[in-house]
């Protein structure tokens, strides 16, 4: 087997275990940064925005009042259990 062959039959990841903080700090948001470039025409040239608006202005209200009350919930169970973190924390670390 070529060499070449070996190295495209092994995991991305197994490949790039060595650098994988540099890709992560360095990479990442490059890739974040070109890709926002890239997709912002994409999505003005789909109309995306009109889509949404035109999906939503169709909800009955207590389907966004279910939405709303959804997400709320979720929301508010995050920022309980990231109170009680803190909280178990400063105890823990006995902040004052």
């Amino acid at each position: 087997m070529l060499p070449v062959a070996s190295i495209l039959n092994k995991p991305v990841l197994e490949l790039t275990a060595d650098f994988l903080d540099i890709i992560v700090e360095n990479g990442v948001p490059i890739f974040v940064k070109k890709g926002a470039e890239h997709f912002q025409p994409l999505f003005q040239k789909l109309h995306l925005d009109d889509i949404v608006e035109e999906q939503v202005s169709s909800f009955s209200v207590s389907r966004l009042e279910e939405m709303v009350v959804s997400i709320t919930k979720k929301e508010l169970s995050m920022i309980i259990y990231l109170g009680a973190c803190l909280v178990e924390s400063s105890v823990y670390f006995k902040v004052s």
